[in-house]
């Protein structure tokens, strides 16, 4: 049913884009000149759009903003008479378009500032006094917004913060990715500092293309030269496996939910009374499941805490995501969700902030 909902939606969003054109077009073809040249036009202008979006990713939410603010526009234009209407959109024509090209600048530094967001959580797990400190990080998507200069003055401030370990939490390329980039951002993080290691899991673009050249993809690298590059970088892929972070935490990675992967069902025995039992699943599903098999913790990114403002709002209600972005309990389990460091496809987020997460687990 959400599938139908999902598929409604977009195509109530394209009439309306098309409305919007044609309404475009009647201020510069006059209604004496024909049907078949006002149709052109509109193919045109439809074309360009479409060529925009392709090959320049920014315009897809320009033209998603300007489509927002044209239908908050729309009561405007119904109170006017067909004799006033060509006047008040030559008039207010340029109210969308500012508007979506202001909201657009500002996503791209939304997108391109980071920040860091801290938890902490208390078990009796671990000692008193005793505590863990990890980084989790998620969804760079390197090559997109994420580029050198950013990572490279990243993992110098994280080096200066000393932490117990890292969890690469998936999503770190993405089919846009090149074999240079790939290369680039794996050399990069295993300049990391820590005392217990770095740790990686898929997300669902590396399983779709985003790393290796299978099955004839150009501009990646081999899968034996990805796990080359992972050893040589000291950052180890667990991929349905389990690491141990110090004594006291087990530390799962999942395979991402597209690919084939252990249910959670099967996975009873991760409950331990004596350790602190961590999952980093890169597609934040299947929490209730995870919490009845004994899970302490578990971590997730992907939603990118929606990337354009309002698409995180329809995630939980619609069942794709049991969480969209935060901390939340699940029993006795806690959940908490990254917004990532970066984004898809376009270099701007309208939602939620490019972070970095601090997980701090004490002892009590």
């Amino acid at each position: 049913m959400k599938y139908v909902l999902i598929l409604a939606l977009f195509f109530a969003i394209c009439a309306y884009l098309l409305l919007i054109v044609k309404r475009f077009v009647s201020l510069f073809v006059k209604p004496e000149e024909g049907k078949l040249r006002k149709a052109l036009f509109v193919f045109l202008c439809l074309a360009v759009i479409v060529a925009l979006v392709a090959f320049i990713p920014a315009s897809l939410p320009f033209f998603m903003y300007e489509a927002l603010i044209s239908l908050c526009c729309e009561p405007f234009y119904v109170l006017f008479s067909k004799k006033r209407h060509s006047a008040l959109l030559k008039k207010s024509a340029a109210v969308p378009v500012i508007g979506s090209l202001i909201i657009t600048i500002i996503g791209f530094f939304m997108m391109t500032s980071f920040v860091k967001t801290e938890y902490t959580v208390t078990t009796d797990k671990l000692a008193g006094g005793e505590q863990i400190r990890l980084l989790f990080i998620a969804d760079l998507h390197y090559g997109n917004a994420m580029h050198g200069k950013h990572i490279k003055k990243l993992v110098e401030v994280w080096n200066t913060e000393h932490y117990d370990a890292v969890i690469i939490g998936g999503d770190l390329v993405d089919e846009s990715s090149s074999a240079a980039e790939i290369r680039e951002v794996i050399s990069a993080l295993g300049k990391l500092q820590t005392e217990y290691g770095v740790f990686f899991i898929y997300g669902n673009h590396e399983s779709i293309g985003g790393m290796t050249d299978e099955g004839g993809r150009k501009g990646k690298v081999s899968s034996e030269e990805l796990l080359a590059l992972f050893q040589d970088a000291g950052i180890a892929v667990l991929s349905d496996e389990t690491a141990l972070v110090g004594e006291r935490i087990k530390l799962y990675g999942r395979r991402d939910s597209s690919m084939q992967r252990e249910k959670l069902e099967n996975l009873v025995w991760l409950s331990d009374p004596q350790k602190y039992v961590l999952i980093a699943d890169h597609q934040p599903t299947d929490f209730h499941a995870a919490a009845a098999c004994g899970a302490d913790m578990i971590v997730s990114g992907h939603t990118h805490a929606g990337q354009f403002w309002p698409i995180g709002l329809i995630h939980e209600p619609l069942g794709f995501n049991d969480l969209v972005y935060g901390k939340r309990q699940f029993g006795s389990m806690t959940a908490i969700v990254s917004s990532g460091l970066s984004g898809w496809y376009a270099p701007v987020r309208t939602e939620g902030r490019s972070e970095y997460v601090v997980i701090t687990i004490k002892g009590q």
